[in-house]
């Protein structure tokens, strides 16, 4: 009970930051930079110009609020891309300002669903 609990009282704390972070949007906009091997492959398409594809996340997935924090881990890797995307609020289980840390990358953990997400992809810069 006591996790279940716990993963609760996180969830709505998180929802009411976002709720202060965001006020009257119902959606926030997100960023993850991946490696070549971990982004999305698509056949017909120039990989130096940005496009849209489907990406399937894990239940649990980090991404940052800041497009330049994508980009930076993004290109610590060959090929590596951005992806970008907006979401519901309520997708957000954790925020930066939830977890034990300085929050430098302003990074949220998004709540994955056997649907995949719409993303624009980009290439690292």
């Amino acid at each position: 009970k006591s996790v279940k609990e716990y993963f609760s009282i996180h969830y709505n704390l998180t929802q009411r930051l976002l709720d202060e972070m965001f006020p009257d949007k119902n959606d926030v906009a997100i960023y993850r930079g991946t490696s070549h091997e971990e982004s999305i492959s698509a056949e017909d398409v120039d990989p130096s110009a940005p496009f849209n594809a489907k990406a399937q996340i894990n239940s649990l997935s980090s991404w940052s609020l800041l497009r330049g924090v994508a980009q930076r881990f993004a290109s610590k890797n060959a090929g590596g891309r951005s992806l970008s995307t907006k979401i519901p609020k309520s997708r957000v289980w954790s925020t930066f300002l939830s977890h034990a840390h300085k929050g430098n990358e302003r990074e949220i953990i998004v709540i994955g669903e056997e649907k995949p997400l719409n993303v624009s992809v980009e290439k690292a810069e």
